[in-house]
């Protein structure tokens, strides 16, 4: 009954287009990605939310990561909040 929960978007009026990920690594392991989004500017943000219980009594650690879908220029990309929680 845990959650990874967060808001992702793109700020500004510039043409963004980003891949948002949320990556781990469980006991110092290889790093998995557990969760992709992609955003545009589209004047909306999205509120994420990724089930954690598979994780539950592990060694986890969170990686935050955004990409760019072809060029960075103008990508103006926010996580609002990024949170664990039931």
């Amino acid at each position: 009954g845990v959650y990874f929960r967060a808001i992702v978007g793109c700020y500004d009026d510039a043409a963004c287009d980003v891949k948002f990920k949320l990556n781990v690594k469980v006991n110092g392991g290889a790093e998995q990605t557990l969760a992709t989004w992609r955003e545009v500017q589209d004047d909306d943000f999205n509120r994420v939310e990724v089930d954690l219980s598979d994780l539950a009594g592990k060694n986890v650690q969170f990686i935050l990561l955004v990409e760019a879908n072809g060029s960075p220029a103008n990508d103006r990309a926010l996580w609002f909040a990024p949170r664990i929680e039931p």
